[in-house]
């Protein structure tokens, strides 16, 4: 491995042929970086100054006695019974295994290399591959005993392991609320074995409460949890938002993700996928958020939309940040009327943080434009493609997830051309691979095309900026401006002095009518001048911020 001058990674290509695909061993290695997840992750170096930034090697899990994602592998293949945690920053460790260059995240975790993934791996494949000689202290296996009230304190609990040679210091829990930021603390009770009891206090009904343990040795050695994040509830989870809502409603993780518990949730099924089984239920109508949730269990199947159910209890997870429920046990209540989809705009949900309040909901988008007929080019197609309601600024996926439909060769190409309008297109709002996109349920969920692609019969005929509405304006205002033709284009704000301060579209439009919102919040009052640049053509206006 060489390590550059900027403190990036590669390969030493002279040592490529010499050692890919061999078995090798690393001895007294330290482990630079680890990450316990489903697929942990961890680096180790041999370098005489660890924190030198010299060359390093990361673990990849060809075996799966390195993993935990064991729910989704087959019963009978060697798995993990019980998870594994990788050794913490700072342990020694002799690793031995082959040496691979899976390339991209296999390889290079830590992202530490340019260009990315350029680094070999090792995957150590039987259990005595991995041996530790010496580790810090580690908390591990924290988990709550139940879902936090306001009316008591909730057992947290946590396995705590020091190295021969090391001694337990001290540990406290502390939590802190969305209501009250606060930090409060508490200290263990007196452990069984290696399990450590804390107490968190109680906490306002429905506060996000997030809590980490500090753990410490007499050798220096310190360990601190990733933070957790519990919802208050005191009459537990009666409706999806308990499940699916974040902390400060941005994109990510529910709160309750990797617990089982108890629940009181009607809900309607809006979206099957067929003989697959799984799904989407939503138990608001479309002027609620947070109210669709994804139904990953088989027993769905024999569900059609429409129908609603009573859950009772189910395990909650997250699985590449798509909030989910498995092992569901539920009666069935009878047909209703489906809930009517959401309508939204692809730039609305070209936030992640409004995606993510809508994820699971039936929604739809009217009078879109096909950007794409391959969401993936220059790969596949897929069967997924694009549209836009802004003039291509914001891009959808449209999915073909449901067995009821599919196109010939996976190739939307067959049904639909670029620059076409769809009068609606509706389905369930799914996320999958890096990305929010509408999964339809029937071929009829995309409306009929009201223009030809070729004909560009919406196609403004000359290039223009329009005044921006409202103006004056605080803080917000809205700029729209027309192209005639498909070009790069460049939008920009600039103060009184001449000094550029925003800008709000550099990229290639298509030809169409297109809006964008300027947020002054961050700015002072005054006259700002905005400018729109294409090619040879510009045009210049004059706004004014009034506070």
């Amino acid at each position: 491995m060489d390590m550059g001058p900027d403190g990036a990674a590669q390969i030493n290509w002279d040592n490529y042929s010499k050692f890919i695909s061999n078995y090798v061993v690393f001895e007294d290695a330290t482990v630079v970086q680890s990450t316990p997840s489903d697929r942990p992750d961890f680096a180790i170096t041999t370098d005489a100054d660890p924190s030198g930034g010299g060359s390093f090697v990361a673990k990849y899990d060809t075996s799966l006695r390195f993993r935990n994602d064991r729910s989704s592998q087959n019963a009978e293949y060697n798995v993990l019974t019980e998870d594994y945690f990788p050794p913490v920053p700072g342990s020694s460790v002799n690793v031995k295994g082959f040496l691979t260059f899976p390339g991209i995240a296999g390889s290079d975790p830590y992202a530490q290399a340019v260009p990315f993934g350029t680094v070999l791996a090792i995957n150590p494949m039987a259990d005595s591959d991995m041996e530790v000689l010496e580790e810090p202290i580690k908390v591990v296996n924290v988990e709550f005993a139940d879902i936090p009230t306001s009316t008591g304190t909730t057992d947290v609990t946590a396995d705590i392991f020091v190295s021969p040679g090391r001694n337990f210091s001290n540990a406290a829990l502390y939590w802190f609320t969305d209501q009250d930021a606060t930090v409060k603390s508490d200290n263990p009770s007196f452990p069984v074995g290696n399990t450590f009891t804390f107490e968190l206090g109680a906490e306002p009904d429905e506060s996000f409460v997030t809590f980490w343990i500090e753990a410490n040795d007499d050798g220096g050695g310190q360990f601190i949890t990733d933070p957790t994040v519990l919802r208050v509830l005191d009459n537990g989870i009666t409706k999806i938002e308990h499940i699916q809502r974040t902390l400060n409603d941005v994109f990510g993780d529910g709160p309750f993700a990797g617990q089982t518990f108890d629940m009181d949730i009607t809900a309607t099924v809006s979206w099957q996928r067929g003989r697959s089984g799984d799904g989407y239920i939503q138990d608001g109508d479309n002027t609620t958020s947070w109210s669709g949730l994804f139904f990953d269990d088989n027993s769905l199947g024999a569900l059609a939309p429409g129908t609603q159910i009573h859950i009772t209890k189910a395990d909650i997870s997250e699985s590449f940040t798509l909030t989910r429920i498995r092992n569901v046990e539920y009666t069935v209540v009878g047909p209703v009327t489906p809930f009517a989809p959401k309508v939204m705009s692809t730039t609305a949900l070209a936030d992640l943080d409004i995606a993510e309040a809508n994820e699971g909901m039936w929604v739809r988008v009217e009078g879109a434009v096909v950007t794409a007929t391959n969401a993936d080019a220059p790969s596949g197609p897929f069967g997924e493609f694009t549209i836009s309601t802004d003039g291509g600024g914001s891009n959808l996926r449209i999915d073909d997830n449901s067995e009821a439909f599919s196109y010939p060769d996976d190739d939307p190409a067959s049904m639909f051309s670029v620059w076409e309008k769809l009068e609606f297109v509706q389905g369930v709002l799914h996320y999958s691979f890096g990305n929010f996109k509408i999964t339809p349920q029937l071929l009829s969920d995309m409306g009929p095309v009201v223009n030809v692609g070729t004909e560009n019969s919406d196609i403004p005929t000359a290039f223009a900026l329009e005044q921006n509405y409202p103006n004056p304006f605080n803080p917000v205002t809205r700029i729209n401006f027309e192209m005639n033709e498909t070009a790069f284009v460049t939008l920009e704000v600039f103060d009184a002095l001449g000094r550029r301060v925003a800008t709000l579209v550099n990229e290639e439009r298509f030809a169409g009518f297109h809006s964008v919102e300027f947020d002054a919040r961050n700015y002072s009052s005054g006259i700002y001048m905005y400018r729109i640049t294409s090619g040879a053509e510009t045009q210049l206006k004059k706004m004014i911020l009034l506070k």
